[in-house]
């Protein structure tokens, strides 16, 4: 697992003391090698849980044979991880539910980045499961540019005087 110091610390607080009820995830969760991108001097005191210092870290251990680096929760790590080019799939699961607000699914950064799905699902009750991979920079001026119309002309120098 790939985890951030925030949720490194929800997860080390449950899953080492969860009950037989939850083995199937507790289990898992408690044998597989735990990887926290912090710059935090605590200790990891979860069993095989390892530092890394930085995104550089990150890279070398993915250049590693072994099994794939999943991630579970850690929202700030995915914007660094698309920057710098490591983020291999993101897979959305989107409940129908609104909350109000809340935080960014990317965080704030100017990151842009382009995706293409490879692989949905729609559950039973409604859930969006929707797999993407990395498809590079944004391309801007894809889309034909026809001349615009008055109506367009029109609006665009009402918002220049601040009317619209």
């Amino acid at each position: 697992m790939l985890l951030g110091r925030r949720t490194y610390e929800i997860f080390a607080a449950f899953w080492p003391f969860a009950d037989d009820e939850q083995k199937d995830i507790r289990d898992p969760f408690n044998r597989a090698a735990k990887y926290v991108l912090t710059s935090s001097d605590r200790p990891l005191t979860w069993h095989n849980s390892h530092v890394l210092g930085d995104i550089d870290a990150l890279a070398a251990i993915k250049q590693k044979s072994g099994p794939d680096l999943v991630i579970q929760g850690s929202s700030t790590l995915y914007p660094q991880l698309l920057a710098a080019g490591l983020l291999d799939e993101l897979v959305l699961m989107i409940f129908p539910l609104v909350l109000g607000s809340g935080k960014r699914l990317l965080g704030e950064g100017p990151h842009a980045s382009a995706m293409h799905m490879v692989e949905h699902e729609v559950t039973p009750v409604g859930t969006i499961i929707a797999t993407y991979e990395p498809e590079g920079a944004v391309q801007t001026s894809s889309f034909p540019s026809p001349d615009p119309s008055p109506a367009e002309l029109e609006r665009r120098l009402a918002m220049a005087d601040g009317s619209w």
